[in-house]
């Protein structure tokens, strides 16, 4: 017989440096003191802790100017992996929807771990938890968001969507049944849903001494089931956002005027669309490697152990099928061509008037010959 133990909701939240035009340097022990002192501002907000490798202490981090705010939130993943926890109390009255008719706080133990290729961040709460796990990860986010981020700290809190997860998670003691195997002793079922799907999580008791050793085995099976996920959701966005930009661009360069200044608009235009050609390349390059590590990755995890979620991660990173990059550089190369024919036009048009100068001046002298 299996036995409910606690409702998990799942995101992406994370501690990010505040940044402005200049570039900031840090260690991962000062990065921590930050999150500790930004946390304690938090009333609501208690035992925290860290677990990472002594050497992360004094590793070296480093933002550059050049490196947009919403491109930062992979900068500390990689091969220093972490975890910052926490526990915080959610007051009944500021729940959404509201539940007046219970008179219970909210109870969640958040953790956030900075794996290899992003960030995943689990909500837990008890059996006795009113709100399921979607709105439990949406409620947490809000009143953390609403609370850290009035600070004047050197840290906020940051969030990449879709947070919540659309999925609820529940953890079972005890197993029931077939399951499929997702871990040592750990099993799931996955009932799809229109909005949001189930994933029931249960564990072999035989091979955990207590629901807690479970419960941080099942974190770390979320962490290594979703990480991949969100690193494709972060690249598509990057691939889209960068791809619309330079589409603008041609939009804007199409649209230049033609009958002032033709001549260094044309040349300005040329300058144009040479970046722009270098900026579409750059950007299938970095999509196509993003792509080719999540593919090679599912492929090796999944002689690991069962993805859950393996469709949505394909999904998720196949931006280029609404934002075709050949489409882009053949309309870059359709102004490239038109501006060369315009910049011939020009050229042709300055010969023609040049001769034409030329010869009213020569008849010009030739005439004040004459009358002499």
């Amino acid at each position: 017989m299996s036995s409910l133990i606690n409702h998990i909701g799942v995101g992406c939240c994370f501690f990010l440096p505040q940044k402005d035009s200049e570039s900031i340097q840090f260690t991962g022990g000062e990065y921590l003191d930050m999150v500790r002192e930004l946390l304690e501002t938090h009333e609501s907000i208690d035992n925290i802790n860290f677990h990472h490798a002594d050497s992360f202490l004094d590793e070296e981090f480093f933002i550059g100017e050049d490196l947009q705010e919403r491109d930062l939130a992979m900068f500390m993943c990689g091969n220093s992996l972490f975890e910052i926890s926490f526990d915080i109390t959610i007051p009944n009255n500021t729940l959404k929807p509201s539940k007046p008719e219970l008179n219970t706080d909210v109870r969640v133990t958040v953790v956030i771990k900075y794996l290899y290729y992003s960030v995943v961040t689990l909500f837990i709460a008890d059996v006795g938890c009113i709100v399921p796990p979607f709105g439990l990860t949406l409620n947490t986010k809000s009143y953390l968001v609403d609370g850290l981020n009035e600070s004047s700290s050197s840290l906020h809190l940051q969030t990449i969507g879709p947070t919540p997860f659309h999925c609820d998670f529940y953890f079972y003691r005890g197993l029931n049944g077939e399951k499929i195997s997702i871990g040592d002793g750990l099993y799931c079922e996955y009932t799809k849903d229109y909005y949001n799907d189930t994933v029931n999580i249960y564990y072999d008791e035989e091979l955990y001494r207590s629901d807690c050793e479970a419960l941080y085995g099942i974190c770390d099976v979320l962490g290594y089931q979703l990480e991949l996920y969100y690193y494709a959701v972060h690249n598509n966005n990057k691939y889209i956002r960068e791809w619309i930009g330079a589409y603008n661009e041609c939009v804007e360069i199409s649209h230049s005027d033609t009958k002032i200044y033709q001549f260094l608009n044309t040349i300005k235009q040329s300058d144009s669309l040479n970046r722009l050609m270098t900026q579409a390349l750059e950007i299938e390059i970095d999509y196509k490697q993003a792509k080719s590590t999540v593919l090679s990755k599912i492929e090796e995890n999944q002689r690991r152990f069962h993805i859950i979620f393996k469709n949505r991660i394909l999904n998720e990173i196949d931006g280029e099928s609404s934002y075709d990059i050949a489409v882009l550089k053949q309309y870059i190369l359709s102004l490239k061509e038109w501006r060369d024919q315009r910049f011939g036009w020009l050229i042709n048009a300055a010969v023609a008037l040049s001769a034409g100068l030329v010869g009213a001046l020569a008849t010009w002298v030739l005439s004040l010959n004459a009358s002499h």
